[in-house]
């Protein structure tokens, strides 16, 4: 998705307008104030400072003379949109926040400041912000008719739905925007929304990928119709802008092709080129501009098998890469030292490659560590640069003979999120973070302005950016070292484990499966010939349980090339991509399953292991158990979650068990398991276990959550946010008895972020969770034989392969009884 950060200047053509209820007030008993503002306005366009320092000044007399504060909230919203304008952006949100204060009775002068303020966030890097402030002025715009102020506002909340990967919701904003546009004369407004509508079907095409075609074409038409708008109003910045995104639609959609024409590639390369003739006031553009030609000719040289393509490519990323340390544009510098080692693996020099793969690698880490959590959002919707230069960097490393360094990148790729939550202390972290906020927005603003500043000044900017991050890094060096949680080595990790256990780990790219055997004194590195696609049809085949087949080839393709080198009784499984959701324990060789051989758990990454402690169970383990079995919110009735639950107190003697239900059938009226009692109650118990209905929302910001009962303090929805607030030190086990419990959304390590994790990442030891969808009876049967052996022997996969042996007496099916898995500490 290209960036569109240069033309994000909503504030001002929000508040170039008039605001009639501001106005309202006659003038005419403060005439000093009312003519340094007139002066101010006729020096804006020429000199702007002057204009700003005429607006201090009239915003000072107006207090003077008194009861003008709403003329007092216009001359802070012109200073700000001055401070906006010169790239101060830090500046225009404490002139919005003073403007605020002042007009707080008035929806309009709110929404505007919303906006402006939206427009900000944009700026500084931080899109979900300004969506929550784009959404609040267009509730009130759109309740006041006022069309022009609210295109403005949907095509705003339009880009920052775009940078997030919300391209659907992009859309609709932004073909709103431009309906109102059409109807306004606005070229200007129309060309820019035209242009951010460009860039998301483009990145429609990226996703679609073979079938992307119309995409890229209603891409190509659209920033054409913008293209001509600027050169008619010849608006230089803005047709380099969109030269630019033509070329990466032509390159993006040559990459789609077996068998790409060379046109795409060449037409590609002539819009680059055009791009920069309007580069010169914008070295960000310039840069972008070079890093996509390196890109075009490195995939050229694919093509034609070119050597010189590659030297032109190769010195192409160079100049992207200086240019981008001189603008300090970390964001982007990981992208273009990914881009070399791609290049200089292609021109077989070995050495180079492996120095710009380590580079891009730091490069990124260190970018997301020091940008924190608002980043870590992004992040869910920019997956494919980023999984990309991990899958790249693994693949290089294992036909380079060096497996040991493939294995420690894949568990760099695999868990960032998970090993960041569970590095990060929140007492410490909530207040760190905040501060850490502020300094990463002065390093944003400077960074942006080197990238617009002249030769005489860079120097300068120079200076201050890297005194903000020195700064930066003696004040919040120890927080970033707890979000930046780098795995262990392969020798510390090893030393760590014990001898009954080796680690079984997987990672997925587009042409290769790799995987690897640990054991705390042995390792070994298998290359498997299963491309991401042949793996989801496997996948998919496995879960639909026609037959035996598709169990008996998952085993022999994942598991037999491997199976002389696990040597113990327990195996812990870490899994990557589409392998998150495959039973594991429901592999067959011959007649027997996977899960007879061995006793399985699962781990998120290897370096997990360092962190999920087990932890010894009390003689008589304490249990809190909850179950909601009532209908709502769509969900039709878990009538076995309620039975479950209570035959726990059939196991009173081997339990310290508490009983929490709600039902409402009519042998069964009962309220009691709600989601505020849980918060307070199920923290003290070694075992939680949670009888509900579980929903997994990739649309969602909170992609899972439990179904509770609502009360006057909670909704009943436990989100995966919610848990991971919840202090689970004391916890050993959490049993989700839900539906879908174990999927959830992927980061950018492909590291499944569900409520599993959540629990993991709060402070238990270890989560039983399912797969799919499960049958109520089946879990309630299920359920009762796990916790039967869990009772008499305390060993968590032995208890779970003992409920799987069990139930196939009664269920033949595997999908009865192989959609639990254990993830955690064994």
């Amino acid at each position: 998705m290209n960036r569109l950060f240069f033309w994000i200047i909503l504030a001002r053509l929000l508040l170039i307008f008039p605001l009639p209820a501001l106005y309202a007030k006659e003038l005419q008993s403060c005439p000093l104030a009312r003519q340094l503002y007139d002066e101010a306005q006729t020096l804006w366009e020429t000199d702007p400072d002057a204009a700003f320092s005429l607006f201090r000044q009239a915003q000072q007399t107006f207090r003077e003379c008194g009861g003008f504060e709403e003329k007092e909230a216009i001359c802070f919203l012109q200073m700000g949109q001055i401070r906006f304008d010169s790239g101060e952006f830090l500046a225009a949100l404490e002139c919005y926040d003073n403007a605020e204060a002042l007009v707080k009775e008035h929806p309009m002068a709110i929404a505007v400041l919303q906006a402006s303020r939206a427009g900000v966030f944009v700026e500084l890097g931080e899109p979900y912000e300004a969506i929550n402030l784009y959404q609040q002025a267009e509730s009130e715009l759109r309740g006041m008719d006022d069309n022009a102020r609210l295109a403005k506002a949907l095509q705003g909340m339009g880009i920052a739905y775009s940078k997030i990967g919300e391209y659907e919701k992009a859309l609709a904003a932004l073909q709103k925007a431009q309906e109102l546009f059409d109807l306004q004369d606005a070229p200007s407004d129309l060309a820019k929304t035209l242009t951010a509508l460009g860039s998301v079907y483009d990145a429609l095409g990226e996703q679609a990928g073979a079938q992307g075609a119309s995409y890229y074409l209603k891409a190509l038409d659209l920033y054409d119709r913008a293209l001509r708008i600027y050169r008619e109003n010849n608006e230089r910045e803005d047709i380099g802008l969109v030269l630019n995104n033509i070329g990466t639609t032509h390159l993006n959609y040559a990459r789609t092709q077996t068998n790409p024409s060379r046109f795409l590639y060449e037409a590609a390369e002539k819009y680059y080129q055009q791009s920069r003739q309007f580069a010169s006031q914008d070295r960000s553009l310039e840069a972008k501009t070079r890093f996509h030609l390196g890109e075009a000719h490195l995939a050229r040289s694919v093509f034609e098998a070119s050597v010189t393509l590659l030297t032109q490519a190769a010195q192409f990323f160079e100049t992207a890469r200086a240019m981008q340390e001189e603008q300090r544009a970390q964001g982007e510098l990981w992208q273009t030292f990914g881009q070399l080692a791609q290049t200089c693996e292609r021109r077989e020099n070995d050495a180079d490659a492996r120095k710009y793969y380590q580079q891009a690698l730091d490069t990124l880490e260190a970018f997301f560590a020091a940008a924190g959590t608002q980043d870590f959002k992004i992040s869910l919707g920019n997956q494919r640069a980023i999984a990309n230069i991990y899958q790249s960097a693994m693949a290089f490393f294992m036909a380079s003979g060096r497996p040991e360094d493939a294995f420690f990148i894949s568990e760099r790729a695999r868990a960032r999120a998970f090993l960041d939550q569970l590095g990060a202390l929140p007492h410490f972290a909530s207040e760190a973070a905040q501060n850490n906020r502020i300094l990463q927005r002065k390093l944003t603003e400077i960074s942006k302005a080197l990238a617009r500043t002249s030769e005489t000044q860079r120097k300068e900017l120079q200076a201050r950016f890297d005194a903000v991050n020195q700064q930066h890094i003696q004040e919040f060096a120890e927080y970033e070292k707890l979000l930046h949680v780098l795995p262990p080595d392969l020798a510390r990790l090893q030393k760590n484990l014990p001898e009954n256990i080796v680690l079984l780990s997987f990672f997925t790219t587009p042409e290769n499966t790799y995987v690897f055997v640990i054991g705390n004194d042995s390792f070994h590195a298998e290359t498997l010939n299963l491309s991401q696609t042949e793996l989801l049809k496997m996948v998919d085949c496995i879960r639909d349980f026609g037959d035996n087949s598709c169990l008996k080839d998952g085993y022999r393709r994942l598991i037999a090339p491997v199976r002389s080198y696990l040597n113990t009784k327990k195996i812990g499984i870490i899994p990557h991509g589409v392998l998150h959701q495959l039973p594991f324990a429901a592999l067959q060789r011959k007649k027997m399953y996977f899960g007879d051989e061995f006793d399985l758990f699962m781990l998120p990454s290897a370096a997990s292991w360092m962190y999920l402690k087990p932890k010894p169970f009390s003689t008589r383990p304490t249990l809190f158990g909850m179950g909601n079995g009532k209908a709502s919110q769509g969900f039709s009735a878990l009538r076995g979650a309620v039975r479950e639950t209570e035959e726990f107190l059939a196991h009173r003697r081997v339990f310290d068990a508490e009983i929490f239900v709600s039902c409402s059938e009519p042998d069964c009226n009962r309220h009691n398991a709600t989601e505020s009692r849980f918060k307070r109650d199920a923290p003290n118990s070694e075992i939680i276990h949670l009888a509900a209905h579980g929903k997994f929302d990739p649309a969602s910001r909170t992609p899972s959550w439990l179904l509770l009962s609502p009360d006057n303090k909670n909704d009943g929805r436990l989100e995966e946010r919610e848990v991971r607030e919840l202090d689970l030190s004391k916890t050993n086990l959490v049993v989700l008895s839900g539906c879908s419990t174990q999927l959830g959304t992927q980061s950018r390590g492909d590291e499944v972020i569900g409520l599993s994790r959540a629990f993991l990442s709060a402070g238990a030891s270890s989560v039983v969770a399912s797969l799919w969808n499960v049958d109520d009876l089946a879990t309630r049967d299920f359920m009762n034989a796990f916790y039967l052996h869990l009772g008499l022997t305390h060993d968590k996969t032995a208890a779970l392969q003992f409920a799987q042996k069990t139930m196939r007496s009664t269920y033949k099916n595997p999908r009865d009884w192989a959609g639990f898995a254990l993830v955690g500490a064994p």
